[in-house]
């Protein structure tokens, strides 16, 4: 009998996606579910059926080698975020480096490092991202269900958050509703209010909040004010005025409503304390203590002693270009976005690094352009990976080592598919940076055949 959408069957589970769904196969079909693991045998409900595949939800698991906890977050199961919240840390850990291994084990000529846990279980975004919708009692501001862009629901804790995130969240909420401020309807598109964007440094305590909006109104100033006033650590609200259709966050003109257009964060890698300013759409990686545990794992596979020509490919505002400054004779950092490079100018000189130079670019256009040789370089791509043109570039300057720095296993071994021909992957080290989720980061080190 054909499957429908709402049928109960039952599937036992064998691997892992790279997103952490559980991988099973029923009648022929593979089966995809969050919240399934590898060795569990449990009941599914029929979500999606696409061709040769099915989507589904995890309704009881029957058999299981895994002992689950109780959540701390009572938005578990209904928000996106956590799917891991109810395993214990290390189980979370085991599959993580299962996952790289899966991935990657074809790939190395050399050891897979045991990963590195996260130094900080619980609180420990320095950003998130909230998003307004309409509700029975008016405004709501929070999270979306799983697979669920279309709905919001309101939030009321999020435990690996700082504690003056949700704080930050309840104000803005009471004091949308206050001031009678509407939310954007997607299906309309009418409405203001479209997203809150909190930023924090956990080491200086700096804090820095967006609202992306419809357009301009004269509220806005009101909120940013009051954001403020009421909480001492915010240097600054900007707006963010996004008038088209698409739901994103950061698209369209920005505007400092209160404050200042910066926040301060830093770092403490190989003995050095490192300032960077951050701008509301800088990028930095969301786990500061874990960035730091990163950032120590690249300066190990560096080993650079100070004579080196060093290349920085997706350098953003030059964290890891500032980590190896003081063990580099040069540093070229190249990055797309241009806001960001003049962030990572003025970290630059904040930190009195007179070794880095930064070019606006994209990877595959400064590759191009760049003068050898160059001793090191190290690789940090967006999650899709590199594009083709930037690797068959890397490969024809054909630096002497590469460390490339990984946020999705899937895109890094279709790199390394292609810079393998050219180099070998020596070691590798898997890092946790986003605990009760599946997401990890991977360290790798390639030299020339």
């Amino acid at each position: 009998m054909a499957l429908r959408k709402g049928d109960i069957i039952k599937v036992s589970f064998g691997a892992l996606s790279y997103k952490g769904y559980g991988l099973g196969t029923y009648d022929g079909r593979e089966v995809a579910v969050p919240g399934a693991l590898p060795g569990e045998r449990a009941k599914i409900e029929v979500l999606r059926r696409p061709r040769h595949r099915i989507v589904g939800r995890l309704v009881e698991v029957l058999e299981s080698p895994y002992s689950r906890v109780e959540p701390r977050c009572t938005h578990f199961g209904t928000c996106g975020g956590c799917l891991w919240q109810d395993l214990p840390y290390e189980v979370q850990l085991g599959l993580k480096e299962g996952l790289v291994r899966e991935y990657l084990e074809d790939h190395l000529d050399g050891p897979l490092l045991p990963i590195l846990p996260s130094p900080q279980l619980w609180g420990y975004r320095n950003k998130m991202e909230f998003s307004f919708d309409r509700g029975p009692e008016g405004v709501v501001l929070g999270l979306h269900p799983r697979g669920r862009f279309d709905v919001t629901f309101d939030l009321s804790e999020c435990p690996i958050s700082p504690p003056p995130f949700p704080k930050v969240v309840s104000f803005v909420r009471d004091l949308a509703r206050r001031t009678s401020l509407p939310p954007y309807d997607l299906r309309t598109h009418e409405g203001l209010l479209r997203f809150l964007i909190l930023r924090r440094s956990p080491k200086t305590r700096e804090a820095l909040i967006g609202i992306t909006s419809s357009g301009r109104h004269d509220k806005l100033t009101l909120v940013a004010r009051e954001l403020g006033e009421a909480f001492p650590e915010v240097r600054g609200v900007v707006g963010i005025f996004n008038p088209s259709p698409g739901q994103f966050a950061y698209g369209g003109k920005r505007e400092v409503l209160w404050g200042e257009e910066r926040f301060r964060e830093e770092v403490e890698v190989g003995g050095k304390r490192f300032t960077f300013y951050l701008s509301l759409v800088s990028f930095f990686q969301t786990n500061s203590g874990g960035a730091e545990r990163l950032y120590e794992v690249v300066r190990e596979f560096a080993g650079l002693s100070g004579r080196e020509r060093v290349l920085d490919l997706f350098c953003g505002v030059g964290t890891i270009a500032s980590v190896l400054a003081p063990e580099s004779k040069e540093i070229v950092g190249v990055e797309v976005v241009e806001e960001a490079v003049e962030d990572g100018l003025r970290n630059l000189r904040e930190n009195y690094l007179g070794n880095v130079r930064l070019i606006s670019g994209t990877a595959e256009d400064a590759l191009r352009s760049l003068d050898g040789p160059f001793h090191l370089a190290v690789v940090d791509p967006p999650r899709a990976g590199m594009h083709p043109k930037a690797r068959r570039e890397l490969l024809e300057l054909s630096p002497d080592r590469i460390i490339y720095v990984s946020c999705n296993p899937k895109s890094l071994k279709e790199d390394l598919e292609v810079l393998l021909k050219g180099y070998r992957a020596v070691r590798a080290r898997p890092l946790d940076l986003f605990p009760h989720t599946p997401h990890v980061e991977t360290v790798v080190e390639l030299v020339h055949r």
